[in-house]
């Protein structure tokens, strides 16, 4: 007589995939922010969980113990700030897995006042361009120079703690 049986051998933690919001992204909103994840174990997932620091200590915020083989998501209403956040899972033989990324929660409009160019110009080089930009989270600062419908200087990168100068092609109003 033969018998013959199938088992499985599964020897790795859940596999977890952080869907959105991406790494280091900027969201301009606070309200309803969705942290979606999908999570795949070759013998089920029990539960994930939520960390982040969105009051300051790192820890579980939520726990999801109810999962689609899909998508699945966390929703929370945060305020204005830079957060870590990640997923960890465990599956049916408690085994663990992880994953971690930063958000930035940016709502309020940068601050802009523009003081040169001003009046007229005599000439069309070295026209300064002096202006005092701030916000939160301020990354990058771009400037346009347009004469009438005509784009003359289009999305030129500026320092936006220094002041600069730049050129036109001719007399006009700008």
């Amino acid at each position: 007589a033969s018998a013959s049986v199938s088992f499985d051998v599964i020897t790795t933690a859940p596999a977890i995939n952080l869907q959105f919001p991406l790494n280091n992204s900027y969201l301009n909103y606070t309200q309803n922010v969705y942290f979606n994840y999908s999570v795949a174990s070759g013998i089920g997932i029990s539960s994930c969980y939520l960390y982040g620091d969105f009051n300051g200590v790192w820890s579980v915020n939520k726990t999801n113990s109810s999962l689609s083989t899909g998508n699945n998501f966390f929703v929370v209403n945060l305020t204005e700030g830079n957060y870590k956040w990640g997923v960890a899972c465990n599956d049916a033989q408690n085994r663990f897995s992880q994953l971690n990324r930063t958000i930035n929660l940016d709502v309020t409009n940068p601050s802009l006042t523009i003081t040169e160019p001003s009046g007229t110009k005599s000439s069309q080089s070295s026209i300064p361009l002096t202006f005092n930009a701030s916000d939160s989270s301020l990354s990058n600062c771009i400037y346009n120079i347009t004469k009438g419908a005509s784009i003359e200087i289009t999305n030129t990168n500026v320092s936006c703690s220094s002041s600069t100068s730049f050129s036109v092609s001719g007399d006009g109003n700008y």
